[in-house]
Order: structure tokens, then sequence, then C-alpha cells
């Protein structure tokens, strides 16, 4: 049983949707957790600047998410005129992410290190350089993992 062209484009519209739908929660979910877990104020602290853009990165998975049921409904390419406009606020969302990032990374570096915290050399396992840093309480738990 072979597919029609039309279906073979509905498959595909119905994969990339699945995909970005799982990636847009799964962004904003886990960095919304992430960022949570920051105000904890626990010994360590790790922290990720690429989590506080996550959830706000997804907003372009879930318009992705919408161009794709565009092309599931008709069956057809999506018209560039929907996708020009969609493709506006997909950029927005990216600009925004990137800036939230630098901002986060600045404020909030700053605020806990005045709370008493200790910024630790390197960059911690597991992590890109300038993506990651690590805060502690007390200097010798730079050395310790974090959880």
């Amino acid at each position: 049983m072979e597919l029609s062209i039309k279906n073979r484009k509905r498959v595909a519209a119905l994969f990339v949707f699945s995909v970005c739908t799982f990636l847009g929660v799964w962004g904003t979910v886990w960095g919304i957790e992430e960022v949570i877990t920051y105000f904890n104020f626990e010994d360590i602290i790790l922290i990720s600047r690429g989590s506080v853009a996550l959830p706000i990165f997804s907003i372009a998975f879930y318009l992705f998410a919408y161009i794709a049921v565009v092309g599931f409904i008709s069956g057809e390419e999506v018209p560039s005129h929907i996708v020009k406009k969609i493709l506006k606020p997909i950029f927005l969302s990216v600009i925004l992410g990137f800036s939230m990032m630098i901002i986060f990374g600045v404020t909030f570096s700053t605020y806990i290190e005045k709370q008493g915290y200790i910024r630790c050399s390197g960059t911690p396992l597991g992590y890109m350089p300038a993506m990651g840093v690590k805060y502690v309480k007390e200097p010798e738990l730079c050395n310790k993992k974090y959880k």
C-alpha cells in the first residue's frame, strides 16, 4: 500500500508537529524547573544560562508546530504568506531568548555574589565554556560534584 503524495505530506507534517511540540513542552518545563531551583539557594548552585532562554526558545518550536498543523490539515505545502507571518515571531523569540541569557547571566550572578556565594573557576563538567557557572557558599565546595 503506497501513500499518495498528499498523505505523505500529512505524515511528514504530523512528524514535524510531534517533534516540535515535544521539544517545546520539554524546553518549557525543563527551563522553568531549572530557573526555580536557582532560587532555592542551596550550598551549590550550578547556573546554565541556556536554561533561562529555553522556555522563550520554545515559542519558536510551538510556532513551527503550528505551521505543521496547517500543512497537515491542507495536505499541501504551507502557503508562503503564512510562513512569512510566523517567521517574524520566531526570530523575535530567538532574539529575546539570547537577550534573556545575557541579562539573566549578569544580573543573577551579581545578585548571588552579593548573597555571599563564591564563583568557582573553570567550567563545570558537562557544560560548554561560558554556559555553565558554579557558585558555592564555601570555597572547598568547588571541588565537590553537584548532585
